[in-house]
């Protein structure tokens, strides 16, 4: 298992280092640690989702005629 700075963390996902700190601050990134003032990240990188946004539904489709 590697280990990623905040930094190498952010070019890896391609998104800014301050949000890869907020995953972290918000528990949402998988075995991250702080140690002092800096974010240990393990790799492979495991986020989980949000809880906010539209959900997932899915459609369903039927055969025939719609009423």
């Amino acid at each position: 298992m590697n280990l990623l700075t905040v930094t190498q963390a952010a070019e890896k996902l391609g998104v800014k280092p301050v949000r890869v700190r907020q995953l972290c601050q918000q528990g949402r990134i998988k075995g991250a640690e702080k140690l002092g003032s800096t974010w240990i990240i393990p790799t492979p990188i495991d986020i989980r989702p949000g809880t906010r946004g539209p959900k997932f539904v899915k459609a369903r489709i039927q055969s025939g005629n719609q009423t």
